[in-house]
């Protein structure tokens, strides 16, 4: 971790601050910070892809994948799409509409696989964008929208190799390859509160909580199609903060809770709990994530919402 924050540092030395405030880089030291900055695993870059549909208001993600190459659509939205012709830029500016930014650290970050062709597509109503990298820096074309709705795609192509002869030994076992990007997304984002589909099946598994002695608290009217929707009978409790969630105790399955932030889980320990036999799912779309992008940032938000779940729990 402190690798990481020193990279930061470093982005930030050479960075330039704006009239509003907003820490911005030139394309050219984005592109040269970026060669320090990268995920823990290359397939993870699928997970900032997931929570920039979310940010982006999107109501499904769609991928599409085979050995070597990876397909996603979705219907995010997006009003400001002229910060995408900057996209390494953007990874670092502090203003960025969160959609973009996660897309930007997907996007770069799926450069770790060594791609031989990496391609974004953004639209609107009126207009859309297309980034492309072919092995040598981003390329921002304007186009026509590609729908009739906003919406976004993405496509990597890459080189063949040990990874991708696993893949296609694993496609023809008919087995999940735990290195790939279908494990990440079947791993971490099965709690999303919306549609997501890796080839074909459904990634959103059901809440099976092993007892009756549970209830859901909103802090806002539950969409058609939210996972939390059809449990329980009773109306749900008003949330002590800006989330949803569920919680519950008793029953002999073993204790867990999930923090689910723009559709990424991130399963908390025992211990930050008081109850010992505490089970849960909860939406917090606010939490932070660090630098590494798989762990949340434990300041007094992270601390506020861990409390206000503790205090729920001696309710039930």
């Amino acid at each position: 971790m402190k690798d990481l924050r020193a990279c930061l540092d470093g982005y930030r030395s050479v960075g330039e601050v704006e009239s509003e405030g907003e820490f911005t880089l030139s394309r050219s030291h984005a592109e040269k910070k970026l060669q320090d900055f990268r995920l823990p695993e290359a397939r993870l870059y699928v997970l900032n892809l997931v929570s920039a549909c979310l940010c982006g208001g999107a109501s499904f993600v769609d991928f599409r994948a085979d050995a070597d190459e990876l397909w996603m659509a979705t219907d995010l939205k997006v009003d400001d799409l002229a910060p995408l012709e900057e996209l390494s830029s953007i990874v670092f500016a502090s203003q960025t509409h969160p959609a973009l930014k996660e897309l930007a650290v997907g996007v770069n970050g799926s450069l770790q696989l060594s791609p031989s062709l990496v391609k974004l597509e953004v639209w609107g109503e009126t207009e859309g964008i297309e980034v492309k990298w072919e092995g040598s820096g981003f390329q921002a074309t304007s186009t026509s929208p590609q729908a009739e709705i906003p919406g976004a795609r993405f496509y990597i192509k890459e080189k063949p190799g040990f990874r991708t002869a696993r893949k296609f030994a694993g496609a023809l076992g008919g087995g999940m390859v735990p290195d790939s990007e279908e494990d990440a997304i079947f791993r971490y984002c099965n709690r999303a509160p919306i549609g997501i589909e890796f080839n074909g099946k459904q990634v959103n598994r059901p809440l099976i909580l092993g007892t009756k002695r549970f209830r859901v608290f909103a802090d806002r009217e539950l969409g058609a199609s939210h996972p939390l929707l059809n449990l329980g009978r009773r109306k749900p409790l008003p949330s002590p903060g800006n989330y949803t969630g569920l919680l519950a105790r008793g029953g002999r399955l073993a204790p867990w809770v999930t923090l689910v932030v723009n559709g990424v889980n991130f399963r908390m320990p025992e211990n930050a709990f008081r109850a010992s036999d505490l089970r849960g799912v909860v939406y917090v779309d606010f939490l932070a994530k660090d630098l590494s992008q798989v762990q949340l940032v434990q300041d007094a938000q992270f601390d506020g919402v861990l409390e206000q779940l503790n205090n729920l729990a001696r309710v039930l």
